[in-house]
């Protein structure tokens, strides 16, 4: 079934490449020039490297966001439930959802992803962060 969603993936994917971008592509042309726009941050990013936005740069810097979101997501069912044989349908289901990365595929250059891959990274660094500040709590009440 993991194979299925890999070969649907990479079929969606080159589907998408084929497409021309209007609408991720104007998101990254847009920046702040005129004042406060919705949308316009990843384009201003952009515009601090780069004078003219080639059209590939919208698969690239989508490509890179889903590969960084999988890779987290992975990283975080591992740290959540493990990679046992008896949880291995359930990251199968998650990962195979066309709801999940299925999805971000489908709308690669969209901003959605963005947004996935911001939550997960704060729920990896959940641990670090409660960590830190058990730390201290604990240096402040040993102290006194």
């Amino acid at each position: 079934m993991l194979a299925v969603n890999v070969a649907v993936a990479i079929g969606v994917f080159l589907h998408k490449i084929a497409l021309p971008p209007y609408v991720p592509y104007i998101h990254l042309l847009v920046d702040y020039h005129f004042g406060f726009i919705k949308r316009a941050l990843i384009g201003a990013v952009v515009s601090l490297f780069t004078a003219n936005v080639p059209v590939w740069l919208v698969f690239a810097l989508g490509g890179a966001a889903w590969l960084a979101t999988l890779a987290l997501f992975v990283q975080l069912f591992r740290r959540t439930f493990g990679f046992e044989e008896k949880h291995l349908p359930l990251f199968v289901f998650m990962a195979g959802s066309p709801f999940f990365l299925k999805n971000f595929m489908h709308t690669l250059g969209h901003f959605d992803i963005y947004g996935c891959l911001l939550a997960i990274c704060l729920l990896l660094c959940r641990r670090v962060l409660l960590s830190t500040c058990c730390l201290r709590r604990c240096s402040r009440s040993c102290l006194s």
